[in-house]
């Protein structure tokens, strides 16, 4: 009896895209005292600002859908999730993805595919269970949410008690095809009541700009990727920036606004990484797929804060 009442919305206008944005895709996920039949005990009866739980859930729904947007979809997107209805037994975040998502894709929002999730835990003598309920995995030992569409998945989110690889792997094949299934289902409902959707999408062709800017910096946008340090890194992926934008003034004149060719590196730069990593085994740092960064913990940092330590891993540092 557990229900979450979701709906999406986007603004009619266009957001000026630029190299360095974000798809502009903002999620609300709400849960109420009134959805368990309670109400506050305090002085204030009103909710107040968002529980962790509820930040951590709204990011949940928002790691599996922005990915599945069009390319160029620049309008102020807003989905909002309402726990209305809780009954103690079934949990709500697949539910509030899976609601998400098919809100969404009923829309006019460009959503590529149907997205859906489930929960999938590991009981005892009983072995893996699709959707368990809260009471269940109190005793289960694995908790894992899983999203994707009908071919993929999307997002892993949970932890394992010591299962192997085979176990994990077993877990996300069994909800993998119960996210198929559902899919399929959502297809078939968006075939037959969704929205058109919207072609208004910002992504022009430029197809003369990327070629010329990959036959003649493609090595050096490689080469500054795998600089070791991440400050050199930077620093290089600055500089072969700035002689790509000088190389195109140079040889189309003012026909490529800056930003557009900014763009244009950003994307073409994603393409060089990926064939990095894909073809030649290498990391944005220059290691190997394999290779870990150097660990350390120092104790005892501080004189008198009790259980003071130093972690460093490569170049990222925490005091806790």
């Amino acid at each position: 009896e557990t229900v979450v009442y979701t709906t999406a919305c986007f603004e009619d206008s266009d957001i000026e895209p630029s190299a360095d944005a974000f798809l502009p895709f903002q999620v609300n996920y709400t849960e109420r005292f009134s959805a368990a039949g309670r109400t506050s005990g305090g002085f204030v009866k009103r909710d107040g600002r968002p529980r962790d739980s509820e930040v951590l859930t709204s990011r949940l729904i928002d790691r599996p859908l922005r990915p599945m947007f069009e390319k160029g979809w620049a309008k102020d997107t807003q989905v909002l999730a309402w726990v209305l209805s809780y009954d103690g037994v079934n949990s709500t975040e697949p539910l509030a993805i899976t609601a998400a998502a098919v809100a969404l894709a009923l829309s006019e929002a460009p959503l590529k595919k149907p997205v859906a999730a489930v929960r999938v835990g590991c009981l005892p003598e009983v072995g893996m269970v699709l959707n368990p309920s809260i009471q269940q995995m109190e005793d289960s030992q694995l908790d894992l949410v899983i999203a994707g569409t009908e071919d993929a998945v999307l997002m892993i989110e949970g932890y394992a008690d010591f299962f192997t690889e085979e176990q994990l792997l077993e877990a996300i094949s069994m909800g993998q095809d119960a996210i198929s299934m559902m899919c399929r289902d959502i297809d078939r409902w968006v075939s037959n009541v969704g929205k058109a959707k919207r072609k208004d999408i910002q992504q022009p062709k430029h197809e003369e700009l990327e070629s010329f800017i990959m036959h003649n910096y493609a090595a050096k946008i490689r080469s500054a990727l795998i600089s070791p340090g991440k400050l050199e890194r930077q620093e290089a992926i600055a500089t072969a920036k700035e002689a790509v934008l000088q190389s195109v003034e140079e040889h189309f004149g003012s026909k490529y606004d800056s930003n557009v060719v900014s763009m244009i590196f950003k994307r073409l730069q994603s393409q060089v990484m990926r064939k990095c990593v894909l073809e030649e085994g290498l990391r944005s740092d220059g290691r190997g797929i394999k290779d870990v960064r150097s660990i350390s913990a120092r104790a005892g940092m501080l004189p008198r804060t009790h259980g003071s330590a130093l972690f460093t891993r490569g170049e990222t540092q925490a005091i806790a």
